[in-house]
């Protein structure tokens, strides 16, 4: 199964900030504002509202709103 079929295991929702260090084996979706270190075995969606300040180690990324790396 491709990391974009599989079913979402962290979401950040619109709306809402979250500081912190994560590491999860699923997808990962941010539509809020997360500031932090990510960590999947997986993929990486930022919806267009959702905004990564932070570095993110991902299999795969899928970026449509903004990421701000260290």
């Amino acid at each position: 199964m491709s990391s974009q079929n599989q079913p979402i295991e962290l979401y950040i929702p619109i709306n809402t900030k979250q500081e912190g260090q994560l590491s999860v084996q699923g997808r990962i979706r941010i539509d809020g504002h997360f500031i932090g270190n990510l960590y999947t075995e997986s993929s990486l969606e930022i919806g267009p509202h959702g905004y990564l300040e932070g570095d993110a180690d991902v299999v795969f990324a899928d970026i449509n709103g903004r990421l701000k790396g260290k």
